[in-house]
């Protein structure tokens, strides 16, 4: 099996007139495009600033990659941000959100599409007051979603709940929206058992139950330095009490979640996982090292492990791409100690039957 490794920069801090780009996903469209979306702050690196959400399109398994779509613009200061695209038939559906539009903490979600690989998309459709259960504390992703073997869309993501004297956050719970009906009609799970966790990403296993691997916000009382997952054998509407995966070291940050069946394996699969492999709980820990880890017994264990930057390392998406390496979408920075992102590149390599 080929086992090169290529990587090449996606989107530049400083080019096409952005700031900083940020919180990528990363899927392949019906056709074998790579679709690699992000958040294009125009202004600064902050959180909720104005912001577009912005696309790039590879036809090439990530070789070289399209000009800058601004997929929606933020008109004046409003930040479109945490983009989660999930493929359904033909289409490609995104689903991102008007940050604190309504008030702190309160947002608007909207809904895209495309018909034709990510070329053009329709005008955006505000879902939040059609969302069945839901509320415009709801926080889509990011990353990307799942379309089951049964047709059911799923978006992972999670919900706020702030004091109401203060605005403060009280805790945030990770959940997931789902549409039986190819996204006209949306609603809102109930959310997981363990506090303090926020962003996700799920997966379908081999047996149909859900699997959601969720991200311990850093102000846990009791951090445990790894991730929380939780099982759902209802198509995400409800969830069996979180559990700890101490395999999967947490350094507070969104990770990337991806199940992909292994040709020829009758229904065998594979689970891949990616974040900056570092512990809160050790001393010196920031979010570097970039690591790819895979399981091939639907997460019992996680035996093989590839770095792919040593550095500075935040948000990551992975993709299983159409010449069978896989592909990984991520933010990386040249200089640890002063958090800057320089951007956000997309590599590929080969799963060998051993460890890299």
């Amino acid at each position: 099996m080929n086992t090169d490794f290529e990587q090449t920069d996606v989107f530049v801090a400083g080019a096409d007139g952005v700031h900083t780009y940020r919180i990528p996903g990363l899927l392949v469209a019906p056709g074998g495009t790579l679709l690699a979306f992000c958040e294009a702050r125009k202004i600064s690196s902050a959180d909720a600033s104005p912001t577009d959400m912005a696309l790039k399109r590879s036809f090439d398994n990530g070789t070289s990659w399209q000009p800058l779509q601004r997929v929606l613009r933020g008109v004046d200061t409003e930040a479109i941000m945490n983009p989660c695209p999930v493929i359904d038939g033909d289409e490609v559906l995104l689903i991102c959100m008007n940050a604190h539009k309504t008030g702190p903490g309160r947002h608007r979600q909207l809904l895209l599409t495309s018909h034709d690989d990510g070329q053009s998309w329709c005008a955006p459709r505000d879902i939040t007051d059609q969302i069945e259960n839901g509320d415009d504390k709801f926080v889509p992703g990011p990353g990307i979603g799942i379309r089951m073997r049964n047709g059911r869309l799923v978006v992972p993501g999670y919900t706020n709940t702030y004091d109401d004297q203060d605005g403060k956050r009280l805790d945030s719970r990770s959940r997931v929206l789902f549409s039986d009906d190819h996204g006209r009609s949306w609603r809102l799970g109930d959310p997981v058992s363990y506090r303090l966790s926020n962003e996700s990403q799920v997966v379908e296993l081999g047996d149909g139950t859900l699997m959601l691997n969720s991200r311990i916000q850093k102000s846990h009382p009791d951090h445990p330095g790894c991730r929380t997952l939780a099982i759902s054998r209802d198509g995400g509407q409800t969830w069996e009490d979180s559990y700890l995966e101490p395999a999967l070291n947490e350094m507070p940050c969104q990770a990337g979640f991806i199940r992909f069946d292994i040709p020829g394996e009758h229904g065998r699969g594979r689970l891949v996982f990616s974040n900056p492999d570092a512990r809160l709980d050790m001393e010196g820990s920031s979010r570097t090292r970039m690591t790819v880890k895979i399981s091939d017994d639907e997460g019992t264990s996680w035996s093989w492990k590839r770095r792919i930057h040593e550095g500075r390392s935040v948000y990551s998406c992975p993709a299983l791409l159409p010449d069978g390496r896989l592909g990984l979408l991520y933010e990386w920075g040249r200089d640890v100690t002063t958090k800057k992102i320089d951007g956000i590149r997309c590599a590929r390599f080969a799963v060998t039957d051993e460890n890299p």
